[in-house]
């Protein structure tokens, strides 16, 4: 645009104030797709952000010098890591990395860590599942939603689920 806007007359205040519109409306957009885009992406189970410099192999190894006794400033010193990523590590606090974790042992029961996508799937079904119940008037007692919040959790398989209903 070669014209100059005159700023000191009604019509170039016009023009100043709906460009501003336009620009501030397109800058609401993009943010709005890139919201909408990383929703999708982390609903797809998609891992967001730098990969991390924890290799996988690294995990079970990190989780072996802790059974083992060794301290996490021991561990850091031995694979060359920081005592925070460590520690990260050790309490699974890196999502990029938590198919590599080690199984737990729940209460009662083995269970495997469950990544964020597979835990959002696991409510959805026992959303649904309460659902069709209110539905048909089956009323569940405190003992089945407490089953069902284990199994979202990944302290029940889908089979302990079925045989406690």
């Amino acid at each position: 645009m070669s014209e100059h806007i005159d700023t000191t007359t009604s019509t170039g205040k016009l023009l100043l104030g709906l460009f501003a519109l336009l620009a501030e409306f397109e800058r609401d957009l993009i943010a709005e797709r890139t919201a909408a885009g990383l929703a999708a992406a982390r609903s797809g189970g998609k891992m967001l952000g730098r990969r991390s410099k924890v290799h996988p192999a690294q995990v079970e190894h990190i989780h072996d010098l802790l059974r083992q006794g060794k301290s996490h400033r021991d561990v850091a010193d031995l694979t060359g890591l920081s005592r925070s990523i460590v520690g990260r590590v050790a309490r699974n606090e890196i999502p990029s990395l938590a198919a590599f974790q080690p199984a737990t042992v729940g209460e009662g029961s083995m269970s495997e860590k469950i990544t964020d996508a597979e835990q959002a799937r696991r409510r959805r079904e026992v959303d649904e599942v309460r659902h069709s119940s209110a539905m048909e008037g089956n009323d569940r007692d405190a003992q089945t939603h407490a089953d069902q919040e284990a199994y979202v959790r990944g302290d029940l398989t889908l089979d302990e689920l079925i045989e406690r209903a």
